[in-house]
């Protein structure tokens, strides 16, 4: 599949790994919301740290708003290649478009990790 251009910042694998490994971390501490909706609220009660969107989500549109009020925030964002995964590692039955991270102590240091390399990219 044809990732489209305006998925940016697109994370590579080792990226996507740590990612991925942060959500299965997160979600058994209860530090995670799913959900473009849910996202946007968490957004903006400043409650989110990091927020993860899918990059194969169809169609794009409906979380693209979040781009924006992610830079309006200041808040950290980065695509992932696969709403069935996140959805997977955040033990859901369903895909998730798009994730956030809550404050949380356990996982803040390998939070601040990814954000750095982040805005690397």
């Amino acid at each position: 599949m044809q990732i489209d251009p305006r998925c940016y910042p697109l994370a590579n694998e080792d990226l996507t790994a740590q990612v991925h490994n942060l959500i299965q971390q997160a979600t058994t501490l209860d530090a995670v919301t799913c959900g473009a909706n849910q996202v946007t609220k968490q957004l903006n009660h400043g409650k989110a740290t990091l927020v993860v969107l899918a990059a194969d989500c169809d169609p794009l549109e409906i979380i693209l708003h979040l781009v924006l009020v992610c830079e309006d925030k200041g808040v950290p964002y980065v695509f992932v290649p696969s709403q069935q995964v996140i959805g997977n590692l955040a033990q859901l039955s369903k895909s998730v478009a798009a994730m956030c991270f809550s404050k949380h102590d356990a996982i803040q240091h390998e939070l601040l990790e990814i954000v750095k390399k982040v805005e690397m990219i």
